[in-house]
């Protein structure tokens, strides 16, 4: 496994644990707004070097114009891939995109240059201690000759093999990782293999018990990651192409969207993709 996918995995997974830390009321159920005042304010408050090169980098920035540029970039979808990441754990191996995800959710051994030279480092280190301190194995022999008379053999075998080797640098570089993100990340148990079931909670799926009451429903991986009921804006991507990325439902006058089609949580009604004439309705409040 190539330190970029282990960089985006322990990333996706310290999300899984903090959802955001310090800023989670923007991070817990990100939009590309929510996400785009999260990096306002880092920008606004980083004094670190390395944290406003990876600003400066994702965002592609000028120094006269340096605000504004992260103000535009809901245009180019730079805010709708991170909320994309954090929602789905995609498998983006671009490196600024992942450091400013490192940035947002302060992932202390950001950005990548420095979590590669700490791994690689790590890594030989391991290696080299394996080498000096080659286990060795007991094997017993138990040939009819030597059961007769009485006594047991005791082989003792090098494991020098290169095939050994390789599995101890594996080993030490998994606990090395799992040394290194201990106050980063827990390592969560999906969601699946806690529960079978899943009941509707405000605006998500949520793992539940099975014998939790009528309203539980059969476990969707798919809809416990991605189904939300948001809040659209003016500012936020509804259409890409044409094709609209929202869906809404109303029931006695009040309109609700989510993130994907489906029915209902609540009513079981079908979803119906969002149109330019519901969006100037109730965004804009266009008669």
């Amino acid at each position: 496994m190539d330190t970029v996918t282990v960089y985006r995995k322990q990333l996706f997974q310290k999300y899984q644990a903090d959802k955001g830390g310090d800023l989670s009321v923007y991070l817990v159920h990100p939009t590309e707004a929510l996400i785009r005042e999260a990096c306002i304010l880092l920008y606004r408050q980083s004094t670190d070097e390395m944290d406003k090169k990876t600003l400066q980098f994702y965002f592609k920035y000028t120094e006269q114009a340096e605000e504004q540029a992260i103000l535009k970039s809901i245009r180019n979808g730079k805010f709708r891939s991170i909320e994309k990441f954090l929602k789905e754990g995609t498998n983006t191996t671009e490196v600024p995109r992942l450091d400013m995800i490192a940035l947002l959710l302060d992932f202390k051994h950001r950005p990548y240059t420095v979590f590669r030279k700490n791994f690689e480092i790590s890594m030989q280190e391991g290696l080299q201690q394996n080498e000096a301190n080659t286990p060795i194995q007991k094997s017993v022999s138990n040939s009819k000759d030597e059961v007769e008379n009485g006594t047991r053999a005791i082989k003792m075998k090098s494991l020098t093999t290169p095939r050994f080797f390789a599995l101890g640098f594996l080993v030490v570089g998994g606990i090395w990782l799992g040394t290194m993100f201990a106050s980063d990340a827990t390592v969560l148990k999906t969601e699946k293999e806690i529960s079978k079931c899943m009941t509707w909670q405000e605006n998500r799926y949520v793992s539940s018990p099975c014998n939790e009451g009528q309203q539980s429903l059969t476990y969707d991986q798919k809809l416990v990651d991605d189904f939300r009921m948001v809040v659209l804006d003016s500012t936020m991507t509804l259409f890409d192409n044409g094709k609209p990325l929202y869906w809404y439902h109303k029931h006695q006058g009040e309109v609700t969207f989510f993130t994907s089609g489906g029915k209902h949580p609540i009513t079981g009604k079908r979803l119906r993709p969002i149109s330019e004439r519901i969006i100037r309705k109730e965004i804009y409040g266009e008669n």
